[in-house]
């Protein structure tokens, strides 16, 4: 006689009223919180638009009660129709919002990427949604999760930036100080190591003007940055604080910093060119009547956050094919043109929007005043796009602000430079260019302050926010192993009030201690610490270490790694000092200024052809119109196997320039070069190009054919 079988315990009805509860919670973790959450981070986006504390409030009641009230009416609609069919649509929208609560957590913390990521995430969706209608306790646990909902905007309207831009205290009194005119310039991407010598001297010849700053001023040769992110580092020169890497802490507004420190005194006025970072106020925030209503607000946040949700949903490769945020999203100014007669208060320029312009305006506010004034400029220069020769001619046109996020670099990574080193030097010829460029600024500049009679009384300090790097198979802008000393380099010149003469100082110095500098010069106390220290004080920091924060970690070098760096004598051996050195690259340097057809050899045919996609074989100059000077293209040989040539470029008969071929697979046949101002005429010009084919005696010129392509678009243009 068999034993009789035990039946499984029956798993219970689901109830209308707890499908519709727990599909609401589990809503709250997949898109409640991951909203609050990104759009908290956007301290600069709800500025820009004139979001208001209603419309912020708006927001959240649309995330927390419309839309749970739109599904709460899908499933009692569906039990109209079917209790199974409602009980069926219950657990695909587990489903769903199950997959939605653990891709960002496979993302984080797996291996996964791409399809399989995607694959692995529907899977565990699949067992969370079996578990959720097979298990009593699995449900009640959902239901219980429900208290922490009301966790995700009582923390949005507590902890975030956002918050603490729309619900603080942005105006504080300070305690009247000195009658200083303070003077601020911070450059970007701009490598301190790039001004000297190997002797560790300011390169006179190429840069006359920051030599001259460094017996005038100053200057900190030993300058580091603290974070290799614009939207970090510019912060925290601006407040003298560490960017936390843990993500608990960052600036905003409300925070102590230079613009509300100065400006609480009463005393200053104000002009602030803040393209990036959002902390100055005065002059530049909405009125409540200014401010666009409710209903417009939200019409211009919801797509936004909705853009965002996705994209916390999309693996990293696949995101380019999704839907892309308004630039405002993203902190780029608004659309529009500047108003260049504004003189005081808060200015926007756009990142990459007349660069040279922009420095004009800047000096253009510099005026004789009745009150001290604080002049203040982040300016996103030398930085990419590299398209200005040293005399200021473009010769492109400045590329719209999201290309700033994608140069093309050749790696196998967004900013990881490929193994090709003549590329890499060809790059880094063009930035050498603007770097002169922006030290004709600063000529400018010195110009402009002693024709006023500033130079004396002022406080002038001018510095960059980072570094950039140089590097075959290393990373252009963050540290990636070997390239320490490039990024956490930046120039740093400060000439003090009365100061009659300059100097060299070897002094531990982060950018987080300008602004207690600022402090300190011109007599307004913090009313915060700070972790940097005043340069018009003794050094307190160990003067042997230096801090950096990237990938979500605080780590510290050696003072020496900046100090004792090599790289500049690498860099004297490529460009030479002089400004006509860096038009010397290359292979052959020899045959440079030498008329072409002398060593032209017209018996042997070029075995492939250059396929033009930037410039032609006709540059014409034109006034008011990018200087034709820069030429790219690839070269194709006649048999897939034969080598990458040597090709010569002649403008009007005589060699400006000869560049290699790449060789790399990546960018197999790949050149480029670009030729200097002197080289053209105004009007038409002629470029012919030439293999170069070493032989006993010399070299021999191969006329090379060419024909016109359409560039193929890449990141950056």
């Amino acid at each position: 006689m068999s034993e009789p079988q035990i039946a499984a315990a029956p798993v219970g009805p689901r109830s209308l009223s707890a499908d519709i509860f727990q599909v609401c919670v589990l809503y709250c973790f997949a898109v409640v919180q991951p909203a609050f959450d990104l759009l908290g981070k956007r301290d600069s986006y709800v500025i820009d638009i004139g979001a208001s504390q209603g419309g912020l409030i708006a927001l959240a009641l649309v995330l927390m009660l419309v839309v749970p009230l739109l599904l709460a009416g899908v499933l009692w609609g569906a039990n109209r129709l079917s209790p199974g069919f409602r009980d069926g649509l219950a657990l695909g929208l587990v489903w769903l919002l199950g997959a939605m609560i653990a891709f960002p957590l496979l993302r984080h913390h797996s291996l996964l990427i791409g399809w399989p990521l995607v694959g692995v995430t529907l899977l565990v969706a699949v067992g969370c949604a079996w578990a959720f209608a097979r298990w009593a306790g699995i449900r009640r646990a959902v239901t219980w999760a429900g208290v922490g909902c009301l966790l995700f905007p009582l923390l949005f309207f507590t902890t975030t930036r956002v918050s603490r831009v729309l619900f603080g205290n942005l105006a504080r009194q300070t305690t009247t100080g000195k009658p200083i005119p303070v003077v601020m310039v911070v450059f970007d991407e701009f490598c301190g190591l790039s001004l000297q010598t190997a002797d560790r001297q300011v390169n006179e010849e190429r840069f006359p003007h920051f030599a001259e700053l460094s017996r005038r001023a100053t200057w900190y040769r030993n300058a580091t940055t603290v974070n290799a992110e614009t939207a970090c580092v510019v912060p925290a020169i601006l407040t003298g604080r560490y960017y936390d890497p843990t993500g608990r802490f960052f600036p905003t507004r409300g925070d102590q910093n230079l613009f509300n420190l100065v400006m609480g005194a009463g005393e200053y006025e104000m002009i602030a060119f803040e393209p990036v970072s959002r902390l100055a106020f005065e002059g530049e925030a909405m009125a409540e009547w200014q401010k666009p209503g409710i209903w417009q607000q939200l019409q211009k946040m919801l797509p936004e956050v909705g853009k965002a949700i996705i994209g916390h949903l999309t693996p990293g490769e696949m995101r380019l094919k999704i839907p892309q945020h308004a630039p405002e999203w993203w902190g780029y100014p608004k659309d529009g043109p500047t108003d260049e007669t504004v003189r005081r208060g808060v200015v926007r320029w756009g990142w990459s929007c007349l660069r040279v312009r922009q420095f004009e305006h800047f000096l253009e506010c510099l005026e004789e005043q009745d009150h001290p004034a604080l002049h203040f400029m982040h300016i996103v220069f030398p930085h990419v796009p590299w398209m200005y020769l040293e005399q200021g001619e473009p010769y492109g046109v400045e590329c719209g602000n999201m290309s700033l996020l994608n140069f093309e670099t050749d790696g196998l990574a967004q900013d990881l430079w490929g193994q090709d080193r003549e590329f890499v030097t060809r790059q880094q010829q063009r930035y050498l260019l603007q770097v002169q460029l922006a030290d004709r600024l600063i000529g400018r500049l010195i110009e402009r302050l002693e024709s006023l009679g500033m130079w004396d009384d002022c406080l002038l300090i001018v510095t960059s926010d980072h570094g950039v790097s140089f590097r075959a198979g290393q990373n252009r802008r963050y540290f990636s192993g070997q390239n320490a000393d490039e990024i956490l380099s930046v120039p740093l010149f400060v000439k003090l009030p009365g100061q009659q003469q300059g100097g060299v100082s070897d002094r531990n110095v982060e950018c987080v201690d300008l602004f207690p500098t600022v402090a300190d010069v011109v007599g307004i106390p913090l009313w915060a610490e700070v972790d940097g220290e005043s340069l018009a004080q003794p050094a307190v920091r160990d003067q042997g270490q230096k801090k950096f924060a990237q990938d979500n970690r605080m780590v510290q070098f050696p003072t020496t790694t900046v100090s004792e760096s090599g790289v500049v004598a690498e860099w004297e051996s490529l460009f030479g000092r002089s400004p006509a050195d860096l038009y010397r690259i290359g292979p052959h340097p020899e045959l440079l200024g030498k008329p072409a057809s002398t060593l032209i050899d017209e018996k042997e045919g070029a075995p492939g052809v250059l396929e033009l996609y930037r410039n032609s074989t006709e540059p014409f100059v034109l006034p008011e119109a990018p200087l034709p000077c820069y030429f790219e293209g690839t070269y194709r040989p006649d048999r897939a196997t034969d080598a990458m040539p040597v090709i010569a470029l002649a403008i009007n008969g005589v060699i400006e320039s000869v560049a290699q071929a790449s060789p790399e697979p990546s960018a197999r046949g790949r050149w480029e070069s670009l030729v200097p101002r002197r080289a053209l005429n105004n009007g038409p010009n002629e470029a012919r190009f030439y293999l170069v084919v070493p032989q006993e005696a010399g070299v021999r010129l191969i006329p090379c054919p060419t024909r016109r392509v359409e560039p193929v678009i890449k990141r950056g243009e």
